[in-house]
């Protein structure tokens, strides 16, 4: 309690993980004795609405996906869970950069298939064909992607002189990790055995070179990103660059393709909405 006490009054947003019913969750999510956390998370929750209802607005959840899930169980668990339904939630792939096991970046068809089919179902939504209610939890992250990728972006906008890639956020703004060692890192999902990413400490503070150079991380690969169409949508960031114990121009580069991929199919989903004319203001013409 003393714990939560402390968040609340410095005003701390939180971001907790949660991947889902307890089968889903406690398969990866294990706390020091083995035993799985998924209670400990319920009752943290249940701990907060009891003494600080109006403080619930500042949580959200992550769910690491596991492809391997039945999609329809992760989506009714999101959608009906009484005590987390309400609470917004992220969902996210697992990261491939570092990952020791292949196996876990694999999905089912079964599951590839039903997520598909229900983004179509998202863009009948948005081009006023069927009814929100019908819109599953999962893919309205889908549409926020494309809401933050192009919003308020106009037929004139001009290229400049000078320009940086997207994909960088400001480290240790938007989120901020501490390891064991009290040591500073961009975000939760970076190696920490790489020393180039480290921003700081408990003891120090910020290391305003460090963070600086972490943000433009796109000057490693410069001279490629000059000539990209994509440079100004592209979402690489210093996670991208990651290659073992280092960071790498080569493994940034290497991500190049999908991400171009992935937006061409944002642009195509876009402008599908743009043609019917959907009813949404928070859709804006490129």
């Amino acid at each position: 309690m003393e714990k939560i006490t402390f968040l609340v009054k410095n005003k701390f947003k939180i971001t907790i993980s949660l991947d889902g019913p307890r089968e889903l969750h406690d398969k990866n999510r294990t706390k020091t004795d083995g035993k799985g956390s998924f209670d400990k998370v319920i009752e943290n929750i249940q701990l907060i609405q009891k003494h600080f209802p109006e403080y619930i607005k500042e949580i959200m959840f992550n769910c690491v996906v596991d492809g391997k899930a039945d999609y329809g169980c992760l989506n009714d668990f999101f959608t009906n869970y009484e005590i987390i339904k309400d609470i917004h939630t992220t969902f996210n792939d697992i990261a491939e950069e570092g990952i020791k096991d292949t196996e876990l970046l694999l999905s089912s068809e079964n599951y590839d298939n039903a997520y598909q089919y229900e983004v179509f179902k998202l863009l009948l939504n948005k081009c006023n064909l069927i009814s929100d209610k019908e819109i599953s939890t999962i893919v309205k992250s889908y549409y926020d992607f494309i809401r933050m990728m192009l919003k308020g972006r106009s037929v004139g906008y001009a290229y400049h002189s000078i320009g940086h890639p997207g994909g960088p956020c400001i480290p240790g703004v938007h989120k901020l990790f501490v390891n064991i060692n009290g040591d500073f890192y961009p975000c939760e999902k970076l190696n920490e055995n790489i020393k180039d990413i480290v921003i700081g400490n408990v003891e120090n503070g910020f290391d305003y070179e460090r963070v600086e150079d972490i943000l433009n991380v796109g000057k490693s690969t410069k001279e490629e990103c000059k000539s990209c169409w994509c440079s100004r949508y592209c979402y690489q960031c210093i996670m991208f660059s990651e290659s073992e114990d280092s960071l790498s121009a080569e493994k940034r580069i290497s991500h190049c393709r999908s991400v171009k991929k992935a937006t061409e199919n944002m642009f195509k989903d876009y402008c599908l909405i743009k043609e019917v004319e959907a009813d949404d203001n928070n859709i804006y013409f490129l």
